[in-house]
Parts: structure tokens; C-alpha cells; sequence
């Protein structure tokens, strides 16, 4: 099927879910305001996240979102997002994607996930593909339940957006699992040796005893349940990464859609190893998009390409979490290579 068919069969399907007079995004951005919250797991007592909240406000500004500014619940309920940082990041990486989002009519959450890569607060390295998809769920369970922001919130219909290692945590979150045994038999072959995403490899028996001693046990030699579920309805990957952890068959799992971004010059997370072969492999008809010249870090960065990650986020969720059929004309390849310094697919070498 060619792309242009396939985005108008997403859009008659859309339609015909929504149906008419569904979709509250007004014609004018909102007001945006942000407050922090903490939230607790109750899988895991000792973990405390921190999360930025922004959301369409009552009063204020479209770009400069007002911390503390009361919500604006008359065209709610809204979708909700939940941003993933990467390795190093903190929850506010994003915060140029999130305004922007939020001021179209989304409450936007990120978490920070405490960095157990860089060993803060003494987090070992080897829970770290346990604990970041559960901190997503953290979000989506525990926001819901706050005074005044949960009333805010449709919970049936999230998103996730994931940057670097948060983009792998993003992709969990669509259906794809987890392959313990192919990620090992990858990292165990001369040419993986080197592979930064290969140092969860030495201590996979302590990964699997911690998932153990949170009740997640799975059946040996078997790919990890996903820990997506159906609330979850679209995900951004943007300049993925650890594309090994799941392999070609854990990736085919994935069901939600699926939205990469990849920079064709990216130094940490290669951009044939990673996001075009994510692109090959998810399941559900996943989108990739090519960032031109474009590296790792240039892709959180608003002043590069703020812009364009901005307008291809709020067309991707606009379409999948609003019912707005109207976006999928901005994800057409020709409106998205008419974006300065993108292209539709993958690019030869």
C-alpha cells in the first residue's frame, strides 16, 4: 500500500472512531501552564518520581507557560503524553515540544528517571529496562488521581514520546518486547563487541532477578510481556536507540503507531542500525522520518530542529489522540520533504 493510501485509510478509520464533534482542540493555541508533582509506584515503593506537568491553562501565555496557572477544564478532558528523556536528561529536555503540545490541547508529563546510568542515588545500571517503561506507567496510573490536573486528563487516550534511551523506553510502551535471549546471542558476536547498548549484557541475571522480585517474572527462553496496553495509542521515537534489546521479532510485536525520527550524521545511536532498522521491523505501520546531516544531540535541540519535531508531533498525536483527520496532510511525503532539511523514509548511504 503507498503511503498517500495509507493516511487516507487512517483517516476514514479515524473518523468513523471519533466521529463528529469529538475533537475539542480549539482553532487557537491555548494559554499553557506547568506545575511539578511527585508521584510514587506502587510496585516499587522506594522509587519517588518527579514530574513536569504543563497543560492548557485559564490564563497566560501560548509559549511562555505560567507555573501554577489554574487549568482550563472547560474544552477537557485532553489526551495525555508522557515524555522519556534521555540517558543523562532530565524531565524538562523537551519542554520546547511539550509547551507546544500542550498549548494544542494536551496535558504533557515527563518524569525524570533518575539517571541509573550515571548511577545517581546508587540506582545499579542493569534495572534500568526494567525501570524506565514502569515509570512511564507510574505516570499514566498515578496522574490521573491528582487535584486539579486529573481531571484534566482522558485516560483512554496517551501517547508517548521518547528521545534517545527514552526512545527505546517509548517503544516498549507500543507493543514491542523485550528479547532476553536474542539480545544475548546478538551481544555475545564479534561484530556487537563494542556496542554501547551490549553493558546491559554482563549483568542480565541480575535484570532478571530484579523483574523477579517485582512479580514480572517471565517464562525462560520467552520475549518479555509488553508493557503497552491499550490507552496507549501513538508514540514519538525520536533519534532511538538499543535497537538490540528487542530484535527484528521483538520489535513486529508492536501495535500502536509508531512515529521515528532519525538524524542520518546521529554518532550515538547509528542511523541504519537503529532507527531504519526499528522502521524494517515495528509492527503497526510505523513511520520514519529522516532528519538530514542532522546528530544525536541536534535533535533535542529547539534551536535546529525545534521546529520541525514540533510540527511533526503535533500532526502525529493531532491525527492519532484527536481525531484531527485534517494532520495527516502534514505527513504526507511531500508536505514533510517540503520541511527544511527532512525527507520521507529512509535515505541511501
Amino acid at each position: 500500500m503507498k503511503h498517500g493510501t495509507k493516511l487516507l485509510a487512517l483517516i476514514i478509520v479515524i473518523g468513523l472512531c471519533f466521529g463528529p464533534g469529538t475533537t475539542r482542540a480549539q482553532s487557537r493555541p491555548y494559554a499553557v501552564g506547568v506545575r511539578t508533582l511527585h508521584l510514587s509506584d506502587p510496585l516499587r515503593p522506594d522509587r519517588r518520581l518527579t514530574v513536569e506537568v504543563w497543560y492548557p491553562a485559564a490564563t497566560g501565555s501560548t509559549e511562555q507557560p505560567r507555573r501554577g496557572s489554574a487549568p482550563l477544564s472547560a474544552d477537557g478532558p485532553y489526551p495525555l503524553l508522557v515524555i522519556s528523556h534521555g540517558n543523562g536528561g532530565t524531565r524538562t529536555d523537551l519542554a520546547f515540544l511539550a509547551v507546544r503540545l500542550a498549548s494544542l490541547g494536551f496535558v504533557v508529563a515527563a518524569p525524570d528517571h533518575l539517571d541509573a546510568e550515571l548511577g545517581v542515588d546508587g540506582v545499579p545500571t542493569e534495572r534500568v529496562p526494567v525501570d524506565r517503561p514502569l515509570d512511564v506507567l507510574a505516570v499514566i496510573d498515578g496522574l490521573p488521581g491528582t487535584s486539579p490536573l486529573g481531571r484534566l486528563i482522558e485516560t483512554g487516550r496517551v501517547g508517548v514520546i521518547g528521545y534517545s534511551l527514552g526512545g527505546f523506553t517509548a517503544l516498549t510502551l507500543s507493543g514491542a518486547r523485550i528479547d532476553p535471549a536474542g539480545y544475548l546471542a546478538a551481544c555475545a558476536r564479534p561484530e556487537h563487541a563494542a556496542d554501547r547498548v551490549c553493558m546491559y549484557a554482563p549483568t542480565w541475571a541480575a535484570t532478571e532477578a530484579y523483574r523477579a522480585d517485582l512479580g514480572l517474572e517471565t517464562p525462560p527462553d520467552e520475549a518479555w510481556p509488553a508493557y503497552g496496553d491499550g490507552r496507549i495509542q501513538a508514540v514519538l521515537a525520536i533519534a532511538p536507540s538499543r535497537a538490540l534489546l528487542f530484535g527484528a521479532d521483538g520489535l513486529a510485536a508492536a501495535e500502536a503507531p509508531v512515529l521515528i525520527v532519525g538524524g542520518t550524521a546521529d554518532e550515538l545511536a547509528p542511523y541504519r542500525t537503529e532507527a531504519v532498522f526499528m522502521a524494517e521491523h515495528l509492527g503497526g505501520d510505523p513511520v520514519l522520518i529522516s532528519a538530514l546531516g542532522a546528530g544525536h544531540y541536534d535533535l533535542a535541540d529547539p534551536a535546529l530542529w525545534g521546529d520541525p519535531i514540533e510540527t511533526l508531533g503535533a500532526a502525529w498525536f493531532g491525527l492519532h489522540l484527536q481525531g484531527r483527520a485534517e494532520a495527516a496532510a502534514v505527513l504526507e511525503p511531500e508536505a514533510v520533504e517540503a520541511l527544511p532539511g527532512l525527507a520521507w523514509g529512509a535515505v541511501p548511504d
